[in-house]
C-alpha cells in the first residue's frame, strides 16, 4: 500500500456505530453537547452510560474529552451519542468500561484517512512494533481525532508525533521512522 495517497479529502460524516472522540461543549437540557467534528455537535445524554442513573452519573465539565459511539445519526440533525456497550458491562465508575470520559492523556487532530489506516492491518502492524518499544494506551476515532496516553509526557508526545508522521510516510519512511523511535527507548 502506498501511503502517500493518503490526504484530508473529506470531512468527517457520522454514521450509526463509529467510534468517536469527542470535547464538551456545554449542556443543553439532559443532554451534553459534544464536538465531534461532524456537521452539527452531537448530542449525549446525561446518563447514557454504562450502570449510570440520573442520581449516579460523571458529571463532565466544558472541555472535557469522552469516547462515545454513534447512536444514530442524520445529514440534517445532530448525531446521537452513547457510552453503553451490548458486551462491556463495567460501569463508568469503575474505570474500566469500555467508553466514557478520557482522562490525562494527549489529544491531536489528524486526517480521517490516517485513522483508516491506523484501523486496518498495516496500521496494526505499525502500531504493534511500537508496542514493542513503549507501553502506551491509543484511542483512534473515526472522526479524525487521536487520544494517546504513555507512562511519561515524553513519550506521549512522542508517540503521538511518531503516529501522525505515519499519515504522508512511505512504507520505508515508517521503517527508518520506527528505528528512530527504538534509538530513543
Amino acid at each position: 500500500m502506498d501511503f502517500i495517497s493518503r490526504k484530508n479529502t473529506r470531512k468527517y460524516t457520522s454514521q450509526p456505530g463509529d467510534l468517536v472522540i469527542g470535547q464538551v461543549l456545554g449542556r443543553q437540557g439532559d443532554y451534553y453537547q459534544i464536538d465531534i467534528n461532524d456537521r452539527f455537535t452531537a448530542l449525549l445524554q446525561y446518563y447514557d452510560f454504562e450502570g449510570a442513573t440520573k442520581r449516579n452519573r460523571p458529571h463532565l465539565e466544558t472541555g472535557s474529552l469522552i469516547f462515545a459511539k454513534v447512536k444514530s445519526s442524520n445529514p440534517c440533525m445532530n448525531a446521537v451519542l452513547t457510552c453503553s456497550s451490548s458486551h462491556n458491562k463495567k460501569s463508568w465508575s469503575s474505570g474500566e468500561a469500555e467508553y466514557g470520559p478520557l482522562q490525562k492523556g494527549y489529544l491531536s487532530d489528524c486526517s480521517v484517512p490516517l485513522c483508516q489506516f491506523l484501523l486496518s492491518g498495516p496500521g496494526k502492524e505499525f502500531l504493534s512494533e511500537l508496542g514493542e518499544v513503549f507501553k502506551f494506551e491509543l484511542i483512534v476515532g473515526y472522526n479524525g481525532k487521536l487520544w494517546v496516553s504513555a507512562p511519561s509526557p515524553m513519550q506521549t508526545i512522542l508517540l503521538a508525533n511518531t503516529i501522525l508522521k505515519a499519515d504522508t510516510a512511505t512504507q520505508e519512511e515508517l521503517s527508518s521512522l520506527l528505528g528512530k523511535v527504538k534509538k530513543l527507548a
